[in-house]
């Protein structure tokens, strides 16, 4: 087996979604959120990171897998974590609200067949996290830190890879809660709106999460989704104080 990353995200209360838009309406969006994971396997390309980027999609999933090709450990996490990131706002342009689950382990993927215990982690926790995003799995989650620190003592880029996961206490089925690192989409979110010149980057956030009618099963979703986004922002608020 190789070793990578496994990252399943999932149309969020889509069983209306036929009634909401036409099938090739939905393809086009789809459409363009590949667009977006192709161009993540271009640049990844382009970089000469040591990983192979592919993706599938059924109905409202997609899978997107990274397979190391040169090593295996957690070091590269961060560097996944940031191009998830982008195909999450792109989500977010399409009106598509995903939620999904990010795993770092053990996988084969050959043609359309994806096996082993890290598309297995990603798929019981892609499901069960009730808000809108991307969760990194609890043994994911335990090797980010790692991955940052390795980063940052080693390669010395400009660019700050913390700043595309955040801590959280996030709220799954049965009110249970776990703390665990969620890809920071907020931040990307409110980076895109700010410069337009937007006063409240949340306004834009509800108008795109109340573009359709809300399942009653799926409204606590939405509380909770922007709950977390105030709780991104606020940490950015702190470090400018700070």
């Amino acid at each position: 087996m190789n070793t990578g990353i496994v990252c399943i995200l999932d149309a969020l209360a889509t069983k209306g979604v036929w009634s909401i838009d036409e099938p090739a309406t939905y393809l086009q969006k789809l459409k363009r959120v590949h667009n977006s994971i192709f161009d993540v396997k271009n640049y990844v390309i382009n970089q000469g990171y040591p990983f192979i980027v592919d993706y599938l999609t059924f109905s409202d999933t997609i899978i997107i897998t990274l397979q190391w090709n040169k090593f295996e450990d957690e070091t590269l996490i961060p560097y996944v974590v940031r191009l998830i990131d982008g195909v999450l706002s792109t989500c977010l342009a399409e009106n598509l609200l995903m939620r999904g689950a990010l795993s770092f382990g053990k996988f084969i993927k050959e043609d359309n067949i994806i096996i082993g215990p890290a598309i297995d982690d990603a798929a019981y926790w892609h499901d069960k996290a009730q808000l809108i995003g991307c969760v990194l799995t609890p043994n994911t989650t335990l090797l980010y830190d790692s991955g940052i620190e390795y980063i940052e003592k080693n390669h010395h880029e400009d660019h700050d890879y913390r700043q595309h996961a955040i801590k959280y206490k996030t709220p799954f089925k049965n009110n249970t809660i776990y703390d665990l690192y969620n890809v920071n989409w907020p931040l990307s979110t409110y980076k895109a709106f700010k410069p337009l010149g937007d006063p409240a980057p949340l306004i834009r956030v509800k108008s795109i999460l109340g573009r359709y009618p809300i399942p009653a099963e799926a409204y606590n979703k939405h509380e909770n989704t922007i709950s977390f986004f105030n709780y991104c922002i606020e940490q950015i608020s702190n470090e400018e104080v700070g």
